[in-house]
């Protein structure tokens, strides 16, 4: 027996544990009875199982949220740079006429955002 056959039992084992106490839950007037030490193991095993995929989706959320974040972060970002930039063009816009700076009002015409 090697560890995959193992995986493979517990999954199989799991399952039909699991599927056991879902129709002992919906039986009605079924209480559940107090678990043996051999009953209890699964039990354990189940609720660590459980509680790490939990926490690894939480994780995964998280990860998900931080990226979304830092997207929309950068969006923000480039859209300021843009509006400063478009202000330094227009501020900085400059004619030398006969050799005399003039400075000329912007009338560029705004680019479109994203």
């Amino acid at each position: 027996m090697d560890e995959r056959d193992v995986r493979g039992r517990y999954g199989m084992l799991a399952k039909a544990y699991r599927r056991k106490i879902r129709e002992e839950e919906r039986a009605s007037g079924i209480s559940t009875p107090e678990f043996t030490e051999v009953e209890q193991a699964p039990e354990d095993l189940i609720v660590r199982e459980d509680e790490a995929d939990r926490d690894q989706q939480e994780t995964t959320a998280q990860k998900r949220k931080v990226k979304e974040d830092t997207k929309y972060a950068e969006k923000v970002r480039k859209r300021a740079m843009e509006r400063l930039g478009d202000k330094i063009f227009c501020t900085s816009l400059h004619h030398y006429i006969k050799n005399e700076y003039i400075k000329v009002k912007c009338f560029a015409k705004r680019r479109k955002r994203d």
